[in-house]
């Protein structure tokens, strides 16, 4: 995922975290969006989630339901997120503090290359 005009930053195994993961952050003002990929399953399952909505969203290679939450992470907050599953990979996109207009932007600059 490439957005123009955001600040992105990349985390992976070489700072210390799992073997299997890497995260890239995308920052413009108090919008947010992060991107985690897995290389096989997540090491953990996370924490629960309560969606509130859902919705299909167009993305560069195709459609992706997006779900929009009451409960994230084990917390009551709201959050668009979209997950990506291949064969031995796993993607979640977060979107947090973004408009429905941001939202559908960012995604449909989303490509899947295996």
């Amino acid at each position: 995922m490439d957005l123009p005009g955001w600040t992105m930053t990349v985390q992976g195994t070489e700072a210390g975290g799992p073997p299997n993961l890497r995260c890239w952050s995308f920052e413009r003002g108090n919008a947010c969006v992060r991107m985690t990929r897995h290389w096989d399953q997540p090491l953990s399952p996370g924490h629960p989630m309560v969606v509130a909505s859902r919705r299909v969203v167009r993305t560069g290679a195709g459609t992706l339901e997006l779900s929009t939450t009451r409960v994230f992470e084990g917390q009551e907050t709201r959050v668009d997120v979209a997950f990506i599953q291949g064969a031995d990979w796993l993607v979640r996109i977060v979107f947090e503090n973004c408009d429905a207009a941001t939202v559908d932007a960012a995604m449909g600059r989303l490509s899947v290359r295996e």
